[in-house]
């Protein structure tokens, strides 16, 4: 009769955990990347909000809610998240202080899809709503 231990691996299993590592490795990788630059380009977008650059700032916040990579990836990352949620919030200023009332309208429905928590959201939904006669919201 003989044994065999359990814990031991055959060659070929080996390989295999090795290239499930890497795999989750590049991946982990590719998230933090991805990331990064979502954080770059909020960080970009804020200062061009601030310098009164709403234009650009438009153009990056809306690049970000609109970056597949980002909305496929927001269960992973609390930070990924937050971003994409004030990306939608700082897009609703924007587009209300440019006139664009029915657009801010839909960019808080984003956020309170998001958080139904945020009090000052349904102020702000109930405020653009009464404004844009939207009753139906």
């Amino acid at each position: 009769m003989t044994f065999a231990a359990i814990n031991t691996v055959a060659a070929g299993d080996a390989h295999d955990d090795r290239a499930a590592e890497t795999e989750l490795a590049l991946a982990t990788e590719g998230f933090d990347r991805l990331e990064a630059t979502i954080v770059q380009m909020y960080e970009s977008a804020l200062m061009f909000q601030r310098a009164r650059n709403t234009a650009q700032a438009r153009a990056c916040f809306g690049a970000i809610v609109r970056d597949e990579g980002a909305i496929a990836n927001i269960h992973r990352s609390s930070r990924l998240k937050k971003v994409i949620f004030l990306s939608w919030k700082n897009l609703a200023t924007i587009m209300e202080d440019s006139g664009d009332g029915r657009g801010a309208i839909g960019a808080v429905l984003k956020c309170v899809e998001m958080d139904t928590t945020d009090a000052t959201l349904w102020y702000t939904l109930g405020r653009l709503a009464a404004h844009e006669r939207e009753d139906a919201l």
